[in-house]
């Protein structure tokens, strides 16, 4: 869940406001009601999520800490 709140969050337009968008917050929700987390809970993960990006800010970054070396980082140009 965390990684999921993790891409969601890097992947937003820099013109938004909020941590996650509106329709991604829907798709987390029920992703959040599939693996039954109360409100604490994701409240809890999402905050985790937001503290981890702003150590690794990057999208391949947050992916790489997470998955480490199972795959390597796209060819840039």
């Amino acid at each position: 869940m965390k990684t999921a709140v993790m891409v969601a969050s890097a992947s937003r337009h820099q013109q938004e406001d909020e941590f996650i968008c509106e329709q991604e917050r829907s798709i987390l929700s029920r992703l959040a009601s599939g693996l039954e987390l109360s409100p604490d809970q994701l409240k809890t993960i999402e905050s985790e999520a937001a503290e981890e990006l702003k150590e690794h800010p990057n999208l391949w970054q947050v992916l790489f800490s997470l998955f480490g070396n199972r795959f390597d980082f796209p060819v840039l140009g």
